[in-house]
């Protein structure tokens, strides 16, 4: 089992070239290796052994089983545990296995067992790799990844050629094949954090290898678990095992969740599963599920799933897929020439990736450059702004009205300090509320707070509406400088103008309350509670359990509105059916940009009918 250790190991004088340092394995160290354990046994299929042989066995594995303290995976991808090393022949017979992913360099360790080999470039971890792809994988660019980093991809299986097979699971029709020519078996998570440690490892995760059942039959479809005690990196990994297992993620814990998966013995997560006689259990647990044990599912409550706070929670036992690790102990060895044409071609690379930068800069630059040049040449001023600046008659509402108070959306750091400049000149304020803005100015972007200010400000204009109130040193009429998004009006089949023109909009909401599940957080969170408050309503920012919100949606079933995500849509909607009305009370987010856009609060909407269109967050400029 690996994981991650942060002690460090040396080993003896004898043969140490350098003295390692193990982490989180990113990148892994590069421990010195001995000539002794450069003899490799050539890969054979697992076979029935007698007892004497599981023993031994076990001893040649316990490099990796709970026992090992330290895990240290070289720059050439050997994982090794922390050895004494051998003295005698006999010692060396006995020597535990390592898994490998490069051939390590043996140079200088013996004169007998001198071997030379080549070292992969930093960014060429993937040289001398080639993949097959065994299964549709959904994952996008894993192919540019692939190749990237130096590695092959070809499009049917050869023997000869092919050294990694990628793969969701073993229910493929060529796995026993793929077996028997000794093939290392991956899914797209072993490559993912390949490509982020940069070192071409064994698999170091459970879920680095792919389980032997297929999507149709995950052994934990149709739960829903929780996770508690874990953060960051390992969060995320927890998450990922439990949907890899068929199961539906929460991040809240309720009645209704059949698991928690726990790192520590704390919290109130912990104390509630308790509380409720709902299992508890740890990440050996899901290892065990995704190397095919499914009788752990018999016994979850039993004491091998119940020990937390372990120094590395995620190493899992090899014992449990010895034919998946086999294909490991024999290194892939690298040539100088394949090298070279590497290097070669990752210059040509370079070049394609540097120039796709360079056009996505080019892309900031030129939309800075056109807000910008609203404000070149000052002195043309365009005909019908002369025309209004030259007439006597000049409506009173515009000279006589207090100075706008703006807000700017979708434009760059650079043009609103320049025409923040500007109109203070004029009198202009300027604000970040949207219940005082009075003027939002817009560039062709669909933002949250355009769907804030839809609700408040009285005028939505472009940019030409600065720069020509500035050109003539005084607000202009902003008839003909209405903004038009392109997004916003063809997604919802409506025009801006028309919703302004509606008296109505602050007051969409009165009376209205809104509870957000806890998935909806974020940057997401804020823009819709900015909508929300914009048009009246009110956010219920107190923390409740699942039962209070029922009861409240039950009591007040067009008054108190539940807003959760899509992906959790499905578990509300059947927590909440015990009553039909309440189903009524529970929406997705893309349910508040409907009711703004159509000016109407449709309590029949139907959730899922069509995607959110793309919003920028909340806080865009």
């Amino acid at each position: 089992m690996c994981g991650t250790d942060s002690s460090t190991t040396t080993t003896s004088s004898s043969i140490a070239t350098s003295t390692s340092t193990t982490h989180t394995m990113c990148p892994p160290p590069t421990p010195p290796v001995s000539s002794s354990q450069s003899q490799q046994l050539p890969l054979q299929h697992p076979a029935p052994t007698s007892q004497s042989n599981v023993l031994s066995q076990r001893r040649t594995l316990s490099n990796l089983t709970n026992s090992c303290k330290t895990i240290q995976v070289n720059s050439y991808g050997a994982v090794r545990g922390t050895l004494t090393q051998p003295t005698s022949p006999a010692a060396i017979s006995t020597a535990r296995t390592p898994f490998y992913g490069y051939e390590p360099s043996f140079k200088g360790a013996s004169q007998t067992l001198s071997i030379s080999v080549t070292i992969p470039p930093p960014n060429g971890f993937l040289i001398g790799c080639v993949f097959w792809s065994a299964q549709v994988i959904d994952a996008p660019n894993w192919r540019h990844c692939i190749l990237f980093y130096g590695g092959e991809i070809v499009n049917e299986y050869n023997p000869t050629r092919v050294t990694h097979v990628l793969c969701r699971s073993q229910k493929f029709p060529e796995f026993q094949q793929v077996l028997r020519d000794g093939k290392r078996l991956v899914t797209m998570h072993w490559l993912s954090d390949t490509c982020c440690r940069k070192v071409m490892a064994p698999p170091f995760y459970a879920m680095h290898l792919p389980p032997p059942f297929n999507d149709e039959h995950l052994p934990l479809k149709g739960q829903s678990f929780s996770q508690t005690g874990f953060e960051g990196e390992d969060r995320e990994r927890v998450i990922k095992m439990v949907m890899l297992l068929g199961a539906n993620y929460t991040p809240f814990f309720t009645k209704l969740n059949h698991g928690l998966v726990a790192g520590r013995t704390e919290g109130a997560k912990f104390a509630k599963a308790r509380e409720w006689k709902i299992a508890v259990v740890n990440i050996q647990f899901l290892n065990e599920l995704l190397l095919g044990n499914i009788s752990c599912l018999q016994i979850m409550h039993g004491p091998k799933y119940q020990h937390y706070c372990i120094e590395q929670p995620f190493r899992f036992d090899i014992n449990l897929a010895p034919h998946l690790m086999a294909a490991w102990k024999t290194p892939i060895r690298i040539a100088n020439d394949v090298v070279e044409k590497f290097k070669a071609g990752k210059r040509t690379l370079e070049r394609a990736e540097d120039d796709v930068e360079r056009a996505k800069r080019q892309k900031i630059i030129d939309d800075e450059v056109l807000q910008i040049s609203y404000f070149d040449d000052v002195s043309s001023q365009p005909m019908d702004v002369d025309k209004k600046a030259d007439d006597e008659d000049i409506k009173p509402d515009i000279e006589n009205r207090p100075p706008p108070v703006i807000m700017f959306s979708g434009f760059t750091e650079k043009f609103m300090t320049l025409a923040t400049e500007k109109l203070k000149t004029l009198g202009a304020r300027f604000t970040e509320d949207v219940k005082e803005a009075t003027h939002l100015v817009i560039w062709e972007i669909c933002t949250s707070r355009l769907y804030s200010a839809l609700c408040r400000v009285k005028y939505i204009v472009g940019a030409a509406w600065v720069r020509d109130s500035y050109k003539v040193k005084r607000f202009v009429d902003e008839a003909g400088y209405g903004a038009s998004v392109t997004s916003f009006e063809m997604y919802h089949k409506v025009h801006i103008p028309d919703i302004l023109k509606k008296p109505d909009r602050h007051v969409l909401f009165k009376g209205i309350t809104f509870y957000f599940t806890p998935g909806v957080n974020g940057t997401v969170r804020k823009g819709l509670t900015e909508m929300i408050e914009a048009a009246g309503g009110q956010v219920d920012k107190s923390q409740k359990s699942m039962t209070d919100v029922k009861s409240k949606a039950r009591k007040n079933p067009r008054k108190y509105l539940i807003i959760t995500t899509m992906k959790d849509f499905e578990y509300f909607n059947e927590f909440f059916c015990t009553k039909p009305s309440i189903n009524k009370s529970i929406f997705t987010e893309l349910f508040i940009y409907t009711c703004i856009a159509e000016q109407k609060v449709d309590l029949g909407y139907v959730t899922g009918k069509k995607s959110a269109a793309k919003v920028e967050p909340a806080n865009s400029g």
